[in-house]
Parts: C-alpha cells; sequence; structure tokens
C-alpha cells in the first residue's frame, strides 16, 4: 500500500522512459549505471560503505564511465 498525495499514474507509471539500470563493479567500488553508448556508462548511484566514494569526483552520478565487459554482471 502506497501513501500519497500524488497521483496514482506519477507514482505507478508502467510505460516509463527510465533506462534499465545494472550494478557494476568499477575498482573495488559498487555503482548503479545505465549504458549510453558501447563502452559507455553513466552513474546513477553509488553502493559504497566507504564515505570516500561519495567524495571522489570522478564517480557522482550523471558522470560517463568507460567500462569493457569486465565491469558488468
Amino acid at each position: 500500500m502506497i501513501w500519497t498525495i500524488m497521483p496514482e499514474k506519477m507514482v505507478i507509471n508502467e510505460n516509463s522512459d527510465f533506462p534499465h539500470l545494472q550494478e557494476i563493479t568499477y575498482g573495488q567500488r559498487k555503482l548503479l549505471c545505465y549504458p549510453v553508448s558501447p563502452g559507455k556508462m553513466c552513474i546513477f548511484r553509488v553502493l559504497s560503505s566507504n564515505p570516500a566514494d561519495y567524495l571522489n569526483s570522478h564517480l557522482q552520478p550523471g558522470s560517463i564511465i568507460n567500462v569493457s565487459q569486465e565491469y558488468l554482471k
């Protein structure tokens, strides 16, 4: 059950244009990303318990990173 003042169509949108998210391991960090082009992913969220990872400017949400197949799970 969802309690909200927002219309149901805004909360439950089955035809969303939201990109498919993938969890990847980039270095020793877990990231939630979506593909933007072959070999490039956009960071959606940092999944880490290390506060320093959130301060790393290269890992900010919206940043584009180069990845190879070894990063994708």
